[in-house]
């Protein structure tokens, strides 16, 4: 067992998926907590559960970390810590003190706006993060991010916001101008995009290359 234990603890990328309501077993917590990675892909239904094994696992500098919350309808009902409206405020599911060892994060699901304005106010040159639900409150946010990007007070390389059609839309015009796709100051640039029925706002930086 222990061997088995040392094998997977020199792994590099660590793969999570917490269904339900389910705890992770204590023995799980504690060779969570051994554990060192560069890349980690987790997907949960509990914030609490969730939060667990980001706060356990260690990262090494310049992880990749794939992060979803997905709602499975049949046990919504029986989790505890769920809510029909997110918060304005909660704890964060990344603990800050590990935000600077990200370089890569791709981050769905019910984020609230605390959690949204803290990541984009982070270091972590690559965010994707898609905000499930239909918040008043992210609109300033994005607005405010969206100037600080054009105007180089961002340290992203790149960023992408999938969010509700309508907010994205209306935050870009605010900017932007009614009908149009595209802003670009210096090196900068912020396009609002729409393949088929999705729709996102792209942040990148023109001479960065990924």
């Amino acid at each position: 067992m222990q061997s088995e234990i040392f094998r997977m603890l020199k792994r590099k990328v660590f793969a999570f998926k917490l269904v339900g309501s389910a705890t992770i077993p204590q023995e799980v917590e504690e060779i969570l907590g051994l554990m060192t990675t560069a890349r980690l892909s987790l997907k949960y239904e509990s914030l609490i559960e969730g939060r667990k094994v980001l706060q356990w696992v260690s990262f090494n500098p310049g992880t990749i970390l794939n992060i979803r919350q997905r709602y499975d309808y049949d046990h919504i009902r029986l989790q505890p810590d769920y809510d029909q409206v997110v918060p304005e405020t909660r704890d964060l599911q990344i603990p800050p003190s590990k935000l600077a060892s990200i370089k890569h994060l791709s981050f769905g699901g019910d984020i609230a706006p605390n959690e949204l304005a803290t990541l984009l106010h982070s270091s972590i040159p690559i965010l994707s993060l898609q905000c499930d639900y239909e918040l008043k409150e992210y609109f300033a946010i994005v607005q405010e991010y969206m100037r600080n990007f054009l105007e180089g007070r961002s340290t992203q390389e790149r960023c992408i916001i999938y969010a509700c059609r309508e907010l994205l839309q209306c935050v870009f015009e605010s900017i932007a101008g009614d009908g149009e796709h595209i802003i670009v100051n210096g090196s900068r640039q912020v396009r609002l995009v729409y393949p088929q029925a999705v729709l996102y706002l792209l942040f990148e930086q023109k001479n960065q290359s990924w």
